[in-house]
C-alpha cells in the first residue's frame, strides 16, 4: 500500500442524541487510535490530509454519506487504498422493503439516529454498500467494531434490538480488492472492557497491525496475518473479559494480500541481516578456497577432485545434501592433514553418478491383441514387408563399371540383374552398370564397324585390276 495514496474514513460514536439509544464508552477512544495508527510515520505513514475523523455529533448521516461518497470518492484513485473503520452501534429491524432474502435490514446508526425510525434515520446495509461503490479504487478496507445481531442491550455491548442477518458481511466484500473484517459474527455481539480502553475487536487489532500480527517477520502486516490474528485473540479475550463468544468475520475479494502496516525498523533489521549472512557467506567461500589453494601447494589434487570440491565450496550451507556435507567436511580433514589425498579423491569419484543405462524393452505377449496376426518376423498382420538394404560396396561397384567399359554384355547382364533386385542401392547399382555397358557395347560396335571399313578401303586399292 502506497502512504500517499491511502485514504481513510475514521468514525466512532459513543454517544447519540438519541437518549434512547444505550452510550458506548470507548468507540471515540477506538476511532483516535485507529486514527493515530494510521498517520503514525513508523507503522503506516498516512498523511493526516488523508485521514478524516468524525466523532460523536460530527458522525451525523449526511457527514457519514457525504464523506465517502464525497471526499473519499473523489480522492481515491484506480490505484489507491480506502480504508472505512466504524465503531459504534449496529442494529436491526424487520426488512419494510422485504427485499432481503432473511426479511432483517441492517443498519449502522449515526449520530443522528432517531431509534423510533431506524428506515428514515439509520445508514442501512444497501445504502452503505452503494456508497462504498463510489469509491473506485485498487483497495478497499472495512473494518467494523459493531454488532448487528439480536437481543436487548446490554451494558459493554455494541448493540441493540431483535433479529440478525447472515449475509451482511459478504454483501459488503463484494468486488474485487475489497475487505471486510468485523467484530463479530451476525449472532453475536461485540464487546468492550475498561481494563483495554477498547473494544475487544479494536484493541486487538491496533495490536495486530502494530506488529504482533506479523507471523512471518518480514516487517510487512497484511490483512490475512491481521485476521489470523484476531480470530486467535478475539474470541479469547471475550470468553475471559465477558463470558460471552465474540468471533470475528473475514470477507474477501482480493487478487492479491493487501499489506496494511509496515514495521520499518523490522524491515531494515532484516535488510542488515539479509547484508550480514551474505558478507560471512562470501568469507567462507574466500577462506575455503584459500585454505585449498595453500594445501595444493604441497599436494597434487587430480582436476576432478578438485573441481568437485570448489563446485561445493561455492554452493550455499543450507542447500549442500547429507552427501555433499560430508564431502566438504572431509575436504577439511585433508586439508587439516587427518585423512590422505586419496581417500579424498575416492570419496569424490564415489559420489560421481555412474551414465545410466537405458531401460530394455518391455517383453510384449505373443498371445496380446496387438500381436495378432503377427508372421514368424514379429510383423504386424497386413504390415507391408520392408526390405534390408544390404547395399552395394565401393570395390563392387568400381569392378563392375570397368568390367562393363571392357567387357559390356558383363556389365549388361549384371545391370538386368541388379535391377531386379528389391534393395534400393542394388536397383541404382544396377541401372548404372546397365547404362555404362551399353553406352561400351555401342562405342565398340562402331569401333569395329570402322576398322573393317578402312581395312577393306586399304585391301582395294592395292587390288591390280584397278
Amino acid at each position: 500500500m502506497s502512504r500517499q495514496n491511502a485514504y481513510a474514513l475514521v468514525v466512532g460514536i459513543g454517544r447519540y442524541r438519541d437518549e434512547a439509544i444505550t452510550p458506548l464508552k470507548f468507540t471515540n477512544a477506538d476511532a483516535e487510535a485507529f486514527a493515530d495508527l494510521l498517520t503514525d510515520e513508523s507503522i503506516c505513514g498516512i498523511p493526516k490530509e488523508n485521514v478524516r475523523l468524525l466523532v460523536d455529533e460530527e458522525a451525523t448521516l449526511f457527514a457519514i454519506k457525504d464523506s465517502i461518497s464525497g471526499w473519499l470518492s473523489r480522492n481515491a484513485g484506480p490505484d489507491s487504498t480506502a480504508i472505512i473503520f466504524y465503531a459504534g452501534h449496529g442494529d436491526v429491524e424487520p426488512d419494510r422493503t422485504q427485499s432481503s432474502q432473511d426479511a432483517i435490514a441492517n443498519y449502522l446508526l449515526p449520530y443522528d439516529t432517531n431509534s423510533s425510525n431506524l428506515y428514515a434515520s439509520a445508514l442501512s446495509k444497501e445504502e452503505f454498500q452503494g456508497l462504498v461503490r463510489t469509491v473506485r479504487c485498487k483497495r478497499s478496507v472495512i473494518l467494523m467494531d459493531a454488532c448487528h445481531s439480536g437481543g436487548v442491550a446490554t451494558a459493554g455491548s455494541r448493540k441493540m434490538s431483535v433479529g440478525y442477518s447472515k449475509d451482511l458481511y459478504s454483501s459488503l466484500a463484494e468486488g474485487a480488492g475489497s475487505t471486510v473484517i468485523a467484530a463479530a459474527a451476525p449472532n453475536q455481539l461485540s464487546w468492550e472492557d475498561k481494563s483495554l480502553g477498547h473494544g475487544i475487536f479494536t484493541h486487538h487489532l491496533l495490536e495486530a497491525l502494530r506488529g504482533e500480527a506479523d507471523a512471518d517477520g518480514d516487517g510487512r502486516i497484511t490483512m490475512t496475518e491481521v485476521f489470523d490474528y484476531l480470530k486467535r485473540k478475539v474470541p479469547e479475550s471475550a470468553r475471559k473479559l465477558g463470558g460471552a463468544e465474540q468471533t470475528p468475520v473475514f470477507k474477501a475479494d482480493m487478487s492479491e494480500d493487501i499489506v496494511l502496516t509496515i514495521n520499518p525498523e523490522r524491515i531494515a533489521g532484516l535488510a542488515r541481516e539479509a547484508e550480514e549472512k551474505a558478507e560471512a557467506e562470501r568469507k567462507r567461500i574466500q577462506e575455503a578456497r584459500e585454505r585449498l589453494y595453500a594445501f595444493e601447494k604441497n599436494h597434487s589434487i587430480p582436476a576432478r577432485a578438485h573441481n568437485r570440491a570448489n563446485l561445493l565450496i561455492e554452493k550455499p550451507l543450507e542447500e549442500l545434501t547429507p552427501e555433499e556435507r560430508a564431502t566438504i567436511e572431509l575436504m577439511n580433514a585433508m586439508v587439516a592433514g587427518h585423512v590422505s589425498v586419496d581417500t579424498f579423491v575416492k570419496h569424490c569419484d564415489s559420489q560421481v553418478p555412474e551414465p545410466r543405462r537405458p531401460d530394455p524393452p518391455p517383453p510384449v505377449d505373443p498371445n496380446s491383441p496387438e500381436r495378432k496376426g503377427d508372421d514368424a518376423n514379429g510383423r504386424k498382420g497386413g504390415e507391408k514387408v520392408r526390405p534390408v538394404d544390404g547395399g552395394v560396396s565401393s570395390g563392387m561397384n568400381l569392378v563392375m563399371v570397368l568390367l562393363s567399359l571392357f567387357m559390356p554384355l558383363v556389365g549388361v547382364i549384371a545391370g538386368v540383374y541388379f535391377m531386379g533386385q528389391a534393395e534400393p542401392s542394388k536397383k541404382r547399382a544396377g541401372k548404372r552398370w546397365l547404362w555404362v555397358g551399353c553406352a561400351s557395347l555401342a562405342f565398340w560396335f562402331l569401333f569395329v564397324a570402322c576398322a573393317a571399313i578402312i581395312a577393306g578401303l586399304e585391301g582395294g586399292y592395292s587390288d591390280p585390276y584397278y
